[in-house]
């Protein structure tokens, strides 16, 4: 395995991986949560019983639940833990419970890039999605070596989404004085 690393000077190609600490975090901290959230939701009910007012607190325990579940599912379903990458297409492999087997998308077929460094919010999860092949992916900066899956992402895909994402990056402030001064490595 090359974590990180060139394997041919002409075909870039890297193979990314999260360490094993932001594995555990994003396997299995939602777990936490929701236990967290569980705890809170029984404590209410049983003060529900005693005090009808312990209802709404119920209710908003639940709201906040369902939320933060179908958000969490819906990054675990599209987050790879292992990401190949090169001059021609991104292959992620390895998702939470096996959701998903392989992914492979290619650089021409990507149609839309947000989150993240791509909308100039450097902390939040980058989706990369493919409308004519129905394919989305979402990675963190906690990837090992992401700003090379960031490079190779911007450099590869369509001029015109490159400049799109050039353009929300300047409206956010984040402005470059030439594509040459952009650099994903100049971010993080």
């Amino acid at each position: 395995m090359n974590n990180g690393k060139k394997t041919n000077q002409e075909n870039e190609s890297y193979v990314l991986y999260y360490s094993f600490g932001s594995q555990i975090i994003y396997k299995y901290g939602g777990l936490i949560v929701g236990f967290l959230m569980l705890f809170y939701l029984i404590s209410g009910i049983i003060a529900a019983l005693y005090n009808i007012n312990h209802i709404f607190f119920v209710l908003f325990v639940l709201a906040v639940s369902f939320l933060f579940i179908k958000r969490y599912y819906e990054i675990l379903k599209n987050l790879p833990f292992k990401i190949s990458v090169d001059n021609k297409k991104i292959v992620c492999e390895n998702y939470f419970f096996r959701l998903k087997k392989k992914v492979e998308i290619e650089y021409k077929d990507i149609d839309k890039l947000d989150g993240g460094i791509f909308d100039g919010r450097f902390l939040k999860p980058m989706r990369v999605y493919s409308s004519s092949k129905n394919i989305e992916f979402t990675f963190y900066n906690r990837l090992k070596n992401s700003d090379k899956l960031i490079n190779m992402i911007l450099k590869n895909v369509d001029k015109e989404l490159y400049k799109k994402v050039l353009d929300n990056l300047s409206k956010r402030g984040i402005i470059f004085q030439s594509s040459k001064d952009f650099k994903a490595e100049n971010l993080n």
